[in-house]
């Protein structure tokens, strides 16, 4: 008779508990933050149990988040706590709340999924999504390595139901994609490592007196190696560019067979390759006129690094005419900026008419940048409009 009367105590007891956390005739904001936290956890467990039946769509599996669920962690004063989702993978941030809670330099991210804002920095509602499409390769590559930091440095929670994972928390054909994306940029920039290490940057210098010069040594292009090589011009078949590479100028070819005969040539007849006009083509110096700095041959990309205590980095660049261009980028938090500057030091004097004029120098630089809070490295990607 006891035995009958505790398990009646204890059924009433948990129907009035599922009642009372289904119902809520207490707002939840009202209680206690275990408490709240508590409340969850039971009425995500009522209404999965409850979907098996109802004809209603299943909710999500153990382990996987709402948006609406996700929303409730944006460390607010009465969020069940501090969470964040990248790729629809969900970490807990609570141990850097000084950088995603309300006020904190990464406060947008908190409580959601803004991948995309990641790679373009625009943190605006329609900036503030997980819609990836339209983003390069590349850029899906470094979001990647965003997904890494979190791994490393945070808790990984759980899977967010939606564009990315099922209620299941199986991966869509979507997230499919995006990996696939990111291994064909991995195996992209592998290429490009290996193709660096068989044609390593010259070091380039430019100035109004003296105009280009490329040379080479066993460090240009911050390659080392135990040879030096000679400059070339490198013409790049899919995008049609041309930069200076140095080349070994003695020994095999780089994919030559081991043992067969060779013209003691290095990789000089690569059919990508060009002389310099006017260069002796066994010097590793070339000296030649050109109006526009060689390593912005229409393109440049350039990477610094940027110091968490000195944020500001300077770039500048010496264009024809005489004409010096600052660009000042001004990193406004860890995570990147999107601030750009353009100041003319010297602008060339212009004859229009019998009048002589300054006018504004025509060159149009924008860079944009992002730096990993990982690393804390700015990189600046440079694009001059003409040249």
């Amino acid at each position: 008779m006891a035995l009958k009367l505790i398990y009646g105590s204890a059924i009433a007891v948990l129907l009035i508990a599922i009642a009372f956390v289904y119902f809520e005739p207490v707002p939840r904001e009202k209680y206690p933050g275990f408490v709240r936290k508590v409340h969850h956890e039971l009425l995500k467990s009522v209404k999965y149990v409850g979907s098996f039946f109802c004809s209603s769509s299943k909710v999500t599996a153990k382990g996987v988040f709402t948006p609406e669920e996700l929303a409730r962690y944006d460390g607010s004063g009465d969020s069940l706590g501090l969470y964040l989702a990248v790729m629809g993978r969900v970490y807990d941030v609570s141990k850097g709340a000084e950088h995603y809670r309300p006020g904190g330099g990464y406060s947008q991210f908190a409580g959601r999924d803004a991948s995309r804002a990641y790679i373009t920095g625009e943190f605006t509602e329609e900036g503030l999504t997980d819609d990836l499409n339209g983003i390069s390769d590349e850029n899906l590559l470094s979001l990647s390595q965003w997904v890494d930091f979190y791994e490393k440095d945070y808790t990984f929670v759980g899977k967010l139901a939606g564009r990315y994972y099922s209620n299941e928390g199986q991966p869509t054909s979507e997230l499919r994609a995006v990996w696939a994306a990111i291994e064909r940029a991995k195996q992209k920039t592998y290429v490009a490592q290996e193709q660096n290490k068989k044609f390593p940057p010259c070091n380039s210098e430019w100035t109004p007196e003296k105009g280009s010069s490329v040379w080479c040594s066993k460090k240009s292009g911050g390659v080392e190696r135990d040879w030096a090589g000679v400059p070339r011009q490198y013409f790049e078949r899919d995008s049609g560019s041309v930069r200076c590479v140095c080349v070994r100028n003695t020994g095999p070819p780089t994919d030559h067979p081991e043992g067969a005969s060779h013209k003691n040539r290095g990789d000089l007849d690569d059919p990508h390759l060009k002389e310099y006009p006017g260069c002796p083509p066994t010097s590793d110096t070339c000296k030649y006129a050109r109006r526009c700095p060689v390593d912005v041959p229409g393109s440049g990309r350039v990477t610094t690094k940027a110091s968490r205590d000195n944020p500001f980095v300077e770039r500048i660049r010496t264009a024809w005419d005489g004409a010096t261009v600052r660009v000042l980028m001004e990193s406004t938090s860890r995570f990147g900026c999107r601030r750009r500057r353009k100041i003319v030091t010297k602008a060339p004097s212009v004859r229009k008419r019998g009048k002589t004029s300054k006018k504004p120098f025509s060159v149009i630089e924008r860079l944009d940048c992002h730096a990993r809070e990982s690393s804390g490295s700015l990189q600046l990607k440079a694009a001059m409009d003409r040249c």
